[in-house]
């Protein structure tokens, strides 16, 4: 958690930044670590940024227990 309260999520992609590919990989790892749709998920700030903002629809809970277990899987 950072100083000023919020979490991040780092992640790394091979896919070039370019086309949107780099954008579209992050969607599919995302996907993939959250067990959500693809369509559930999508960039609302930083599309040409390296630092991103990402919505993710779905339950909650879920996804909230899904995020913890990810930041202890270290």
């Amino acid at each position: 958690m950072a100083s000023d309260g919020s979490s991040h999520l780092k992640a790394r992609v091979r896919a070039a930044p370019e086309s949107g590919n780099a954008n579209a990989a992050l969607i599919e790892l995302l996907a993939g670590l959250l067990r959500v749709p693809r369509t559930s998920l999508r960039i609302v700030g930083g599309q040409k940024a390296r630092l991103k903002t990402v919505a993710v629809a779905g339950d909650t809970s879920a996804l909230t227990t899904a995020l913890e277990n990810l930041g202890s899987a270290k």
